[in-house]
């Protein structure tokens, strides 16, 4: 028997043989494993040893002319305080003087350098609200520091600031600002139908009541949200933290083709006697990956504060209908319905409030549809339901509405794919005159243009950070309130970031911010955008080459694809740090040729593209579009090598990595799959229904990977936590059972503490099966290394006692 280390010498000695052969080698040389594994460590690292400072700015506006934003050093963060009609910047506040104070009223060191705040507010005078230590604290501009009997945030406020709302064990309770008095204004709300909430299934409370007040003040908007009869989906704890029994974890969960949906009672409640009063129409199934329509967007108060309307998205999403609701007598009317043969879009971004904005002043409603080929915006009577204009007619789609002034009758808009030659995700910011239809570009220098909007962070890793650190996400806007300033960051994947404020005609007021790069370390290689084509020959479509920062190009070089198999999103970061940025980086470091592309079938383009895979989810961005272009890789470059071809991703990434292995065991010879909704039977049914079809006989069996599982060939990890009620493990273990019963050799990890997430653990034994089984070098024994995701979550919790 040969012993471990005997083994590992072997193995060595076979490398060095490999490495000093003719030029094209099957493995890289530079380096050596345990080399490259410390500096895909340093990758993740990026965050905690501060690479890259300033790669965005969230602003928080205080008034319409002054905002503030925290300013990361290399010592921590500053909050930074702008008037936005000179770009003159200065301290927030003197934070010295607040260091000070709060050292002395807990008793524990404060830096001055990098005060941990969370949840900050500042109002318009300059006085401070926020969390510091686990207390809640008020510091006035005059430099007086009090503790609050209550965290900030939480409730509602009245528009005329006489009352607030909050909630509590599904119900609603009215607060007199001016006295503090407290009146229940609910009683039959309970746990699976509670008022102003989420559905179950999110597996989290609302940090807020959902809900709008009427502009006079009077009355609520809200809904109750009706998960009694929504089926039961557990998931166990095995290893419960302070236990030894298992326990059970249940979440009301609406799967393709139940019966009984989550859904939406829609009524509103007059403050003052607690009436309620409820709409006389088809209570609102759950859509759009499980959001409400109120947070959701999808309702609103018109300026008489009678009339209320929200937005009937179908179940399965063909349809919508704006719906009239008279909140004195209940009774409803359709205003205008919108409907299609695939699925239908009301925004970019299904996880954001969609684009559609309600003009009181005129009764008018702006509205997102892709009718014509790519999203454009309408403008629609709602006095009669009737088309007054398009407001946008291309060239190009608009990505995200940012807001509108309606007083100037403008709106302000990000679009994209309007510069031919250009990336077709890239954004550039323009403007919308609402009464002749006419786009003037505001902002156009090369690269991607990143406004804020309001309770819509995808992709922006600044404002996530600062709403997971207990920020209000519906304070945090680039556009300013009123409408006479943005600030964008301007940004590539290839290159750092800079930060502007410009005035509403696109003029630039200041550079806020140029990333500061200076701690990158001088290995560093950034990736390179790729163009490729499609395998319909004709479709180009756009992605990232990760190269290791030791290439050699005499060698040969493995290659992976990591990929997302989600119709709902498109995947290649458009700057350092989005989405798989840093793990993509990170295996190439290790030794591989790291690709990231989005085939077709996936959002962020033309309806055509987007819609490729609409009842057929399992070709969401399309598994021959990956092989084309890592075949082109190798016709490109002489060190791809296309004969060692792996695929790693999570979630709807591990889907397709799973079917990648299964499907085309030809090419694809090495795959890590994480937390794959590996049959969309098992997963929400706002997933399924919205891009697949209402399952109806036989229709979701295409899509079930369990048919697959006697393809496969290559060496197969499959991962999932087992608190993951996100996407419950439930259909990977119906993939386990079938490679089983197929006699296949596969890898199993199972993460009994981990929800839907990849522990710092688990990434070190991602990274070593691709070693080991794609590039054939035997890994470091238990390497340790921290996670980029681990260190945000560390940095969001600061000091152990904030929480």
């Amino acid at each position: 028997m040969i012993s471990p280390a005997a083994g590992r010498l072997a193995r060595n000695l076979i490398f060095l043989a490999v490495a000093t052969s003719p030029a094209w080698a099957q493995q890289p040389a530079a380096g050596t494993v345990l080399e490259r594994y410390h500096r895909a460590a340093a990758v993740q690292a990026h965050r905690k040893d501060r690479w890259i400072l300033n790669s965005g700015l969230v602003p928080h506006w205080m008034t319409a002319d002054r905002f503030w934003y925290p300013r990361q050093t290399p010592a921590g963060r500053r909050y930074l305080a702008v008037d936005a009609r000179t770009g003159a910047r200065s301290d927030l506040f003197d934070h010295g003087k607040l260091a000070g104070l709060l050292a002395k009223e807990t008793g524990k060191p404060a830096d001055p350098d990098n005060l941990n705040l969370v949840a900050v507010y500042a109002d318009p005078n300059g006085d401070l609200r926020f969390r510091f230590r686990n207390k809640a604290w008020r510091y006035t501009a005059g430099g007086v520091l009090s503790a609050l009997s209550a965290p900030p945030g939480g409730e509602s406020i009245a528009p005329d600031g006489s009352a607030a709302v909050g909630l509590r064990g599904g119900n609603l309770w009215l607060r007199n600002l001016a006295t503090g008095a407290e009146r229940q204004l609910t009683a039959d709300g309970e746990p699976l139908y509670g008022y102003a909430d989420q559905p179950d299934a999110t597996g989290r409370k609302a940090t807020a009541p959902y809900l709008i007040w009427s502009p006079d003040s009077k009355k609520l908007l809200t809904i109750q949200t009706d998960d009694r009869k929504t089926g039961e989906f557990p998931t166990i704890d095995f290893a419960p933290a302070g236990s030894l029994r298992p326990q059970v974890i249940m979440r009301r969960t609406t799967l393709p083709g139940d019966a009984t949906p989550t859904h939406f009672r829609i009524l509103t409640i007059d403050v003052a006697t607690g009436r309620q009063v409820t709409a006389r129409y088809p209570e609102v199934v759950v859509t759009r990956m499980k959001d409400t329509p109120i947070d959701g967007g999808r309702a609103w108060w018109a300026a008489d504060s009678r009339t209320a309307y929200f937005i009937d998205i179908e179940r399965g999403e063909r349809a919508a209908h704006v719906v009239r609701f008279d909140t004195e007598t209940g009774q409803t009317a359709v205003v205008f319905t919108e409907r299609t043969d695939t699925f239908l879009e009301l925004g970019v971004d299904v996880y954001a409030p969609v684009s559609v904005r309600y003009l009181p002043t005129a009764n008018q409603l702006i509205w997102y549809s892709e009718r014509t080929g790519a999203a454009q915006l309408y403008l629609y009577s709602l006095a009669d339901g009737q088309l007054i204009r398009p407001l946008t007619t291309g060239p190009g789609r608009v990505h995200t509405l940012l807001g509108v002034d309606e007083r100037r009758r403008q709106a302000f808009v990000t679009i994209s794919g309007a510069t031919p030659g250009r990336n077709p995700y890239e954004r550039t910011v323009a403007r919308v005159d609402l009464d002749r239809g006419v786009t003037t570009v505001l902002s156009d220098q090369p690269g991607d243009h990143q406004v804020v909007v309001p309770g819509s962070l995808s992709g922006n890793t600044d404002a996530l950070f600062e709403i997971f650190a207990g920020g209000d996400a519906k304070a945090i806007n680039g556009l300013s309130p009123g409408f006479d300033f943005f600030v964008e960051t301007v940004t590539a994947a290839n290159r750092g970031s800079e930060s502007f404020l410009r005035d509403r005609d696109g003029r630039v007021i200041s550079t806020l911010e140029t990333a500061d790069l200076s701690r990158i370390p001088a290995w560093w290689r950034w990736p390179e955008p790729m163009t490729f084509t499609a395998a319909d020959d004709s479709t180009e479509l756009r992605g990232l080459l990760f190269r290791p920062s030791t290439l050699d190009p005499r060698r040969k070089y493995p290659i992976i694809d990591l990929v997302y198999g989600g119709p709902q999103t498109s995947v290649t970061p458009m700057s350092f740090g989005q989405g798989s940025y840093v793990d993509a980086a990170s295996l190439a470091e290790l030794g591989f040729l790291v690709l990231i592309v989005d085939g077709r079938g996936t959002t962020g383009r033309n309806r055509a593209f987007a819609t490729a895979s609409y009842g057929k989810i399992q070709n969401a961005s399309f598994d021959e579009d990956h092989i084309a272009a890592a075949k082109q890789l190798g016709r490109r470059f002489r060190y791809a090598d296309t004969t060692r071809v792996g695929a790693t991703g999570f979630s709807g990434g591990g889907f397709m990595t799973a079917r990648l292995l299964l499907g085309h065991p030809e090419f694809y010879r090495v795959g890590v799959a994480g937390a794959g909704n590996y049959d969309q039977r098992l997963f929400y049914s706002t997933w399924g229904e919205r891009y697949h079809g209402l399952l109806s006989g036989d229709n979701y069996q295409v899509q079930d990977l369990t048919r697959l599982a006697k393809n496969l060939r290559g060496k197969l990890l499959l991962y999932h936590g087992m608190v993951d009620y996100g996407v419950n493990p439930a259909a990977m273990f119906r993939l386990v059972q079938a490679l089983m019963d197929a006699n296949k050799d596969f890898d199993l990890l199972l993460y009994p503490r981990a929800a839907h997430q990849l522990p710092s653990y688990g990434l070190r034994r991602n990274w070593d099966y691709f070693v080991r089984h794609l590039a054939g070098l035997e890994p470091p024994a238990e390497f340790t290394v921290t996670s980029d995701a681990d260190y945000l979550m560390a940095e969001i919790a600061g000091d152990p006692n904030d929480k």
